[in-house]
């Protein structure tokens, strides 16, 4: 799926030398990012706004990227992608 050939205005050249280059490869990226449980009501909350009364509230976490960016990940989503840090781990850093 993530293997494929680039279609349309994206694609590379079907000759010359970057005619090798247009197929997406896999890989897979690494970054540590601190965050807490909240749900998307009380992070709607504390960025100042309201929450929006058609939507339904969700479990998820406050994300705190390296650049001090914060964001919302709904808790499937984010549970998908990270694990917790060993303390092992922790001492490496």
């Amino acid at each position: 799926m993530l293997d494929t050939t680039l279609e349309g205005y994206l694609s590379q050249p079907s000759h010359g030398p970057a005619a090798d280059t247009d197929v997406f490869k896999s890989y897979i990226g690494a970054k540590i990012i601190k965050a807490r449980p909240m749900t998307k009501d009380d992070f709607a909350r504390m960025k100042g706004g309201i929450p929006d009364q058609n939507e339904e509230n969700a479990d998820g976490y406050l994300v705190e990227y390296p650049d001090n960016y914060l964001s919302w990940s709904p808790k499937t989503v984010f549970e998908e992608a990270y694990r917790l840090i060993s303390d092992g781990e922790k001492r490496l850093i």
